[in-house]
This record gives structure tokens, C-alpha cells and sequence, in this order.
């Protein structure tokens, strides 16, 4: 269980560089999810907005590579990759369309409980300050 919380608006204008594609996760909005923050700035960046993909679990990584080509050419256009998930679905992603620049566009924070579709292989610390866009998608 999660409570994800958009970073600042300061941040994600930085770090929305050039042409942008968007991945946002509903998977585990249970608890909390900003959906009505990440559509507002998703429409004040229209204009570099190369496409979106809304889904739930992007770290399910059985249904990701069933998903996602259907927005391969999109995201090729993109410069980046927005990523609007816990650390795990960016770890996902990241791995996933390497060598693309994959951006962490949430922090996360700790509840107890499940968390998502974890592979195994990644794990969000839910440390509250992602910084995965600095670390090549890997959780320290």
C-alpha cells in the first residue's frame, strides 16, 4: 500500500526536458495517487506531450511488453520518458526502455502492506525523495 505524492512543479519542469511522452500507473492508487495533479500538469505541458499511457501495474512485467509497443513510436519521438509511479514502476520502466531517459516524476512513502506487483528483482525503499532519474533507474 502506498501514498504517492507528485514532486514539485519546480521539479517536474525540470525534468521534463524537450519532447515528453507520460506513463502514469493507476495500480496502486488505493491508498493515494494524484491523479487530478499529474492530469493538471500534464496538460500545462501539452505542447511537448508526445503521448500518454495511463495503466494499472506497469511493474507487472507480463503484461508491460504486451502494453507498450502499441506507443513504441511515441516514445521514441519523446526525449523523455515521465514516469508518474512508485520507484518500482520506474525501476520497471527504466530497465525496460533503457537506454531512454526515464524520469521519477513521484515520491513515494512507506505504509505498511502490498506493494503493487513487486517483482522481485526491483524494491522501493518508499524513502519519499526519488531521485531513480539520477541512478540510471536503480534504487540504492
Amino acid at each position: 500500500m502506498l501514498i504517492t505524492e507528485l514532486k514539485s512543479r519546480e521539479t517536474l519542469e525540470k525534468l521534463a526536458r524537450g519532447k515528453v511522452f507520460a506513463i502514469v500507473c493507476h495500480g496502486c492508487k488505493e491508498i493515494y495517487f494524484p491523479v487530478e495533479e499529474v492530469n493538471d500538469f500534464l496538460k500545462d505541458i501539452s505542447d511537448r506531450l508526445v503521448g500518454t499511457f495511463t495503466t494499472d501495474y506497469i511493474c507487472n512485467t507480463d503484461n508491460l511488453p504486451v502494453r507498450l509497443p502499441k506507443y513504441e513510436a511515441q516514445i521514441r519521438e519523446a526525449d523523455t520518458v515521465l514516469v508518474f509511479s512508485c520507484g518500482v514502476g520506474v525501476q520497471t520502466l527504466a530497465q525496460y526502455l533503457h537506454p531512454k531517459y526515464v524520469v521519477a516524476c513521484c515520491d513515494t512513502y512507506p505504509l505498511p502492506g502490498y506493494q503493487g506487483v513487486t517483482p522481485l528483482e526491483h524494491d522501493c525503499k518508499q524513502c519519499g525523495q526519488c531521485f531513480l532519474n539520477l541512478t540510471g533507474g536503480i534504487c540504492p
